[in-house]
C-alpha cells in the first residue's frame, strides 16, 4: 500500500503552496478539511489522482487512520480571533488543542514517521495592525 501524507489547513494559503510542492514530487496527499471549506485556492489540484478529501465534520477520523498508510503529517489548520470574544473559546480549545491532540494520538498507534505542526506569524498578531516590515529585525 503506497504511503500517504495528511495535511490540514491545506485550503489556506501556506497549506495550499505545500500541497502544490507535495503534488509536485508526486505525493499521494489526503487534505483534511470541513465540507464548507473554501477551496478556491486548490480549485486547480482537484481532479489530481494523488489527492482525496476527507471532510472532517462528515467523517470518522479514525477510520482515515484504519483505511490508510499514513507516512506523515503536515497539520497547518487553526483557529485564530484576532479579538478575543469569549464565545469562540471553545471552538478555539476544539481546533488548537484537541483536534492536534487526536492526530498525535492517531499517528503514535499507526506508526505515523512524523508530525509537523506550523503556522504563519499573523495568527498571533493582536487587534492592533503591525505593519509586516517590523518583523524583518527578528
Amino acid at each position: 500500500m503506497t504511503k500517504e501524507i495528511i495535511l490540514t489547513g491545506g485550503t489556506g494559503f501556506i497549506g495550499s503552496k505545500l500541497l502544490e510542492r507535495l503534488l509536485s514530487e508526486n505525493k499521494k496527499v489526503v487534505l483534511l478539511k470541513r465540507s464548507f471549506s473554501n477551496t478556491w485556492r486548490i480549485n486547480e489540484f482537484k481532479e489530481n489522482p494523488n489527492l482525496s478529501f476527507f471532510d472532517l465534520d462528515k467523517d470518522d477520523l479514525s477510520e482515515l487512520f484504519y483505511s490508510h498508510s499514513i507516512e506523515g503529517i503536515f497539520h497547518l489548520a487553526t483557529f485564530a480571533q484576532r479579538i478575543h470574544e469569549s464565545q469562540f473559546v471553545s471552538k478555539m480549545i476544539d481546533s488548537n488543542i484537541n483536534f492536534p491532540v487526536n492526530l498525535l494520538e492517531y499517528s503514535i498507534n499507526s506508526n505515523v514517521n512524523f508530525f509537523i505542526n506550523t503556522g504563519s506569524f499573523s495568527e498571533f498578531l493582536s487587534s492592533v495592525p503591525i505593519p509586516i516590515n517590523c518583523f524583518r529585525h527578528w
